[in-house]
C-alpha cells in the first residue's frame, strides 16, 4: 500500500483446503494400558487436540456399564491433558471429547475402553443350529431349496459382535448376510442370523462362514456348505445352450448364463466382471455323481450315486 510517498507492506497467508471438514480440529486420545484393563485398574487417558488456528478449548465426557452409569459425566483433565478412570466392573467406557479451535470449527470423538472379565478366558463359542445343525466345512452340504432362516448357537460372557458372510464355493470373495456390533454383553442362546432365499442366488455349492469376537480380541469361526438348486429365480438370469452330449446313458448340456449380480458371479477367486473364461458368461452343470465326503485330494474317493457336483468354468 503507498500514499504516493510512502509504501507499507503486510504478508498474509491464505489457507485453502478441498473440502471443509479438513478445517477441523484433530483429536488424539491414548490410554495406559492400551490393552483391556481390569476392574480396580487405573487407566491414564492422555487427550490431544490440534487446529491450524490453534485449540481453544477441550470438553470431556464420560459414561459406560464398567462405570455403573449411562449417563455422560463431565470430567477434567490436568495441566497435562490427562484424566484418570477407575473401572468398578467389566464392561465398556465410553471417552467423548470435543474440541474447538480459535476459528470456530468442531470436532467430537469418542474413544472406548476396555475393561476384561478376568474369568472369561476362552472365545466365542459357536454350534450352527435349525436347518444347519450339525454341519461342517467338511460334511455334507446342505440342500437350500426354500427360504430357510439361518441360526446358530453363540455362547460368550463379553460379546463384541458377530458376521455371517457367504461365498461361492472354492472363492475367497466373501458376501455379508448379517453383522451386529454389541456393547460386551452376555450372549449364550440361539440366534436367528438371517434369512437365505434361493431365488437370489444362481444355483450351486456355497460356504458360509460365521464369526464372533469378544472383548479382548478373540475370535471364533464355524463354517458349513450348502448347495442351492431351484428352478424360480428373480435374477434376470440369460441362458444359451452350446452342445448336448450323451454320457453313460446320461445327458449333459453344455449351457451358459449370465447372471451380472449373482453371487457366484462376483465371487471367483481372482476373476473379475467381464474376464470369465467365455467372456461375461459362465459354463455351468450339474453332474449326478460326486463324493458326499471330503476326503484329502491324494486319496479321492470315487464318486456316489445322487451327489450333485457343480462346474464351474
Amino acid at each position: 500500500m503507498s500514499d504516493g510517498r510512502n509504501d507499507s507492506t503486510q504478508l498474509f497467508t491464505l489457507r485453502v483446503v478441498a473440502d471443509a471438514s479438513a478445517n477441523a480440529p484433530s483429536i488424539l486420545v491414548s490410554t495406559t494400558p492400551s490393552t483391556p484393563a481390569l476392574p480396580g485398574q487405573t487407566i491414564i487417558a492422555t487427550v490431544r487436540a490440534d487446529a491450524w488456528s490453534g485449540i481453544a478449548g477441550t470438553a470431556v465426557e464420560m459414561r459406560g456399564s464398567a462405570l455403573g452409569t449411562d449417563t455422560w459425566q463431565s470430567v477434567a483433565l490436568d495441566a497435562a491433558g490427562r484424566l484418570k478412570l477407575t473401572p468398578t466392573q467389566p464392561g465398556l467406557i465410553e471417552v467423548r471429547v470435543t474440541a474447538t479451535d480459535r476459528d470456530g470449527f468442531v470436532t467430537t470423538q469418542t474413544h472406548l475402553v476396555r475393561v476384561r472379565d478376568a474369568a472369561d478366558l476362552t472365545a466365542p463359542a459357536l454350534a450352527w443350529g435349525g436347518a444347519l445343525a450339525s454341519a461342517t466345512a467338511n460334511s455334507q452340504p446342505i440342500d437350500i431349496s426354500a427360504v430357510t432362516s439361518l441360526q446358530a448357537g453363540l455362547a460368550e460372557q463379553q460379546l463384541m459382535g458377530y458376521r455371517l458372510q457367504i461365498a461361492a464355493a472354492g472363492s475367497n470373495v466373501w458376501q455379508t448376510l448379517a453383522s451386529e456390533d454389541t456393547a460386551a454383553i452376555a450372549l449364550s442362546q440361539a440366534i436367528s442370523l438371517a434369512t437365505i432365499d434361493p431365488a437370489t442366488f444362481a444355483n450351486g455349492v456355497y460356504q458360509l462362514r460365521l464369526t464372533a469376537w469378544d472383548l479382548v480380541g478373540r475370535t471364533g469361526e464355524i463354517e458349513a456348505r450348502v448347495v442351492i438348486d431351484t428352478a424360480q429365480k428373480t435374477l434376470g438370469t440369460q441362458t444359451t445352450t452350446d452342445a448336448t452330449y450323451t454320457l453313460g446313458g446320461h445327458t449333459l448340456a453344455l449351457t451358459r448364463t449370465f447372471t451380472p449380480n449373482s453371487l457366484p458371479f462376483k465371487g471367483r477367486a481372482g476373476v473379475g466382471m467381464g474376464q470369465q473364461d467365455f467372456g461375461n458368461w459362465q459354463l455351468r452343470c450339474s453332474i449326478p455323481n460326486s463324493p458326499t465326503t471330503n476326503p484329502p485330494r491324494s486319496t479321492a474317493a470315487p464318486p456316489l450315486r445322487g451327489a450333485k457336483a457343480p462346474v464351474s468354468g
